[in-house]
C-alpha cells in the first residue's frame, strides 16, 4: 500500500517531525505536506507533483523485538518474524482485509507456524490468546471487503482457504478447552 509506518521507542515531537519534512523537502520531493489532526502526533500525508500521495505514520511503540532486524538506509527494520507477530496481533485487534493479506503473504513466504507466533504474542505483548478467539478472527476474513490494490499475483479464495485451515487447525485445542471447562 502507499503508506509507511515508522516505529520508535522514543516519544515523538510533532513540531520536530514537521521541521524534518520542511528541511528535507527537496530530497523527498513532496509538493504538499498534510499533517493529519486527530490521528496522533505523527501522522502525515505528503503529496507529490504526479498527484500521488504517501501516508506516513510515526508511531511510539514500546514493545520489544523478538529478533534483531536489519539496517536499511540508516533505518532499523524489524525481522519478518516480528512483522508476522505484529500482524497476528493486529488481526486480533482490528479487522482490515489488508492485515489478513499481509499475514497470508508472510506465512506463505516464511513458513512460520501458528504455534510459534502465538508464543511470540506472549513474549512480545504478554498476551496469551485462546484458540476460540483466534479461530473466530481468522474466519472473519470472509466478511471483509477492503482488499488493497494488489501488485503481485493473488487469489482471494486461496487466502480464505488458508485462514479457514488455520481456524480448523485450532479445533482440537478448542474441543479440549470446551470439554475441560468447569461451569460455575
Amino acid at each position: 500500500s502507499l503508506d509507511i509506518d515508522l516505529f520508535s521507542v522514543k516519544r515523538l515531537n510533532r513540531k520536530k517531525l514537521i521541521e524534518f519534512f520542511f528541511n528535507h523537502q527537496h530530497q523527498i520531493g513532496w509538493t504538499k505536506l498534510h499533517p493529519q489532526p486527530g490521528k496522533g502526533e505523527g501522522n502525515f500525508v505528503i503529496s507529490f507533483s504526479d498527484h500521488t500521495q504517501l501516508n506516513i505514520d510515526f508511531v511510539h511503540y514500546i514493545f520489544p523485538r523478538i529478533k534483531p532486524g536489519h539496517k536499511w538506509h540508516n533505518l532499523q527494520v524489524d525481522s519478518l518474524e516480528d512483522i508476522a507477530t505484529n500482524k497476528l496481533n493486529t488481526i486480533l485487534q482490528r479487522q482490515y482485509l489488508r492485515d489478513y493479506v499481509d499475514f497470508y503473504f508472510l506465512m506463505r513466504r516464511e513458513k512460520f507456524t501458528l504455534k510459534h507466533l502465538r508464543r511470540n504474542l506472549i513474549k512480545k505483548f504478554e498476551w496469551p490468546i485462546d484458540a476460540f478467539t483466534l479461530s473466530r478472527r481468522f474466519l472473519k476474513v470472509n466478511e471483509l471487503a477492503d482488499l488493497p490494490r494488489m501488485k503481485v499475483p493473488f487469489s482471494r479464495p486461496k487466502m480464505v482457504r488458508f485462514f479457514e485451515q488455520l481456524a480448523d487447525s485450532l479445533k482440537p485445542e478448542i474441543f479440549t478447552w470446551l470439554t475441560t471447562k468447569q461451569t460455575p
